[in-house]
């Protein structure tokens, strides 16, 4: 097993709508920060504020997560020093598929 400091990065997406679903304008996407905010349901004054080393919104392509995100990430994927974790947020539920 390798020794040594072990680096962890977050990165988050908020895909895009599909078809008849509503806007969801309880998100808040400060790309500048890193920072998202939600919306408390019950006091819409309060927003919860979440933090990582990389936010995306609906508008990001595939291409520049790629660029930005995971390419830097490949040499050290093949080289079994990475696992990668992807994980979606359906109706409250987590699912995580590791690599």
């Amino acid at each position: 097993m390798a020794s040594g400091p072990k680096n962890i990065k977050t990165a988050v997406r908020v895909r895009p709508t599909l078809g008849a679903e509503p806007t969801d304008d309880g998100i808040i996407i400060d790309n500048s920060n890193n920072t998202i905010a939600v919306v408390n349901p019950r006091d819409p004054s309060q927003h919860f504020k979440f933090t990582f080393q990389s936010c995306y919104d609906a508008s990001s392509t595939q291409e520049e997560i790629y660029n930005k995100d995971v390419e830097c990430l490949l040499d050290n994927v093949y080289n079994g020093l990475v696992s990668l974790m992807v994980t979606q947020i359906y109706d409250g539920r987590v699912c995580s598929l590791p690599f």
